[in-house]
């Protein structure tokens, strides 16, 4: 649920019935997008925020952030005969993270090599660089970013924390990964509806 709706967006408040199947991992809060096109654990008191064209979920409020998640959940034309399954994912996801580093104008530096995870719903490529934020005392910033399809779903997340805190982060990246699911509509009541 988003902390302050930006414009175009609404908050409104589902009071779940008492008998509701929704389970977290402890500790976590789930997020849903678009009736369940795609599903995702964060922790528990973070701060979810929608902006123009993406939703960002902080570990504090910004400015004091020091963690940042930002999703973008794109769907993918269907048509007659098209199995996007036959499009490689890592190429895709190479020209995007290219196309990214160059518009942010800064200097990135490889940290990880993109890696493609095969699971029997999805496929998932992430890679990792460090840039330095020099607003802030030129800290060093750990981005990984991944891109996953599964059907006509294909979400896009930018992962960004200070290195300082990677311990701490990368058990939150790894949560991420692990309870991403695409195309699993879910009921109020928790249960899944395909």
């Amino acid at each position: 649920m988003p902390d302050d709706p930006a414009p175009g967006w609404q908050k409104s408040t589902v009071k779940l019935a008492t008998t509701h199947r929704w389970k977290s991992s402890p500790g976590h809060n789930i997020l849903v997008l678009e009736a369940g096109a795609m599903r995702i654990e964060y922790p528990s008191g973070w701060h979810v925020i929608p902006t123009n064209d993406a939703l960002a979920i902080h570990d504090r409020k910004p400015p004091d952030d020091e963690c940042r998640a930002q999703i973008t959940l794109m769907r993918l034309p269907m048509a007659p005969g098209r199995n996007w399954d036959e499009f490689p994912l890592e190429p895709l996801f190479a020209a995007a993270t290219a196309d990214i580093r160059e518009k942010a104008k800064r200097k990135r530096e490889l940290v990880h090599d993109i890696t493609t995870i095969q699971r029997p719903d999805m496929t998932i490529v992430w890679t990792e660089h460090r840039w330095f934020d020099h607003e802030n005392g030129n800290r060093p910033i750990l981005c990984r970013q991944f891109m996953a399809r599964s059907r006509n779903l294909q979400p896009f997340v930018t992962f960004d924390y200070y290195e300082s805190r990677a311990e701490e982060f990368v058990g939150v990246w790894q949560h991420m990964l692990k309870t991403l699911r695409l195309g699993a509509p879910v009921s109020l009541q928790g249960d899944l509806l395909n």
